[in-house]
């Protein structure tokens, strides 16, 4: 997919982009380590971070524990973050959800800020994204940090990624609910293909610059 070749596209994302990145995934690290270890267990998380986790949590020095804590984050950014969630969300509880997507919905910010690559990988999993208007919050958000301006744009692509993982969200249970009902033979025809939307997307570019 080409769509994430930015016609400004900035330099490599800087040290204070990275550092939030960082922050973003030690903050989900350090919410797994709050678990109750049968619950971590339950997560299927891979060996070295499932390890570092119950360790961390034997862990009773402030000092060791926050270097734990480091090791952990840095471990969080090579997982599928929106897995853990869903699975968190299961164990912890639906009134626990909210907090454990906000973790992962800045994360995604982040990883978009930072690195072209992670627009592709949002589209893949969320195709019924506005791909015009996220490329324009994107540009935005990046210029604004670059120049250490108040942070608008990145808030309003906050807001445009947490919208559309809720749109998402409620697409899947409409269509989990269509399959298992016995009395509905009418199949949902679903178009994924963000390629073919994007070019009515750009003819109403406008979008992009709606106030927020």
């Amino acid at each position: 997919m080409n769509d994430n070749d930015f016609d400004d596209t900035p330099a490599p994302p800087s040290k204070s982009q990275r550092k939030r990145e960082s922050t973003a995934a030690q903050a989900m690290g350090a919410m797994l380590v709050t678990l109750p270890p049968e619950h971590v267990r339950k997560l299927e998380l891979p060996d070295l971070l499932e390890a570092a986790i119950l360790e961390a949590q034997c862990m009773n020095s402030h000092g060791a524990r926050r270097r734990q804590l480091q090791y952990i984050g840095r471990l969080m950014r090579d997982v599928e973050l929106e897995t853990i969630v869903e699975r968190v969300a299961i164990l912890r509880g639906e009134s626990d959800r909210t907090k454990v997507r906000l973790h992962a919905l800045e994360h995604w910010r982040e990883r978009l800020l930072a690195q072209d690559q992670a627009l592709t990988d949002w589209m893949e999993r969320h195709p019924e994204t506005d791909v015009q208007q996220l490329r324009h919050w994107i540009r935005k958000a990046r210029k604004e940090a670059a120049e250490g301006k108040r942070a608008h744009a990145q808030r309003a692509l906050f807001r445009m990624l947490a919208a559309q993982s809720h749109t998402d969200d409620t697409d899947r249970a409409d269509t989990d609910r269509t399959d298992t009902d016995p009395d509905n033979t009418d199949s949902n025809n679903t178009d994924g293909g963000y390629l073919d939307r994007g070019d009515s997307a750009s003819g109403s570019e406008g979008m992009g610059g709606a106030t927020h």
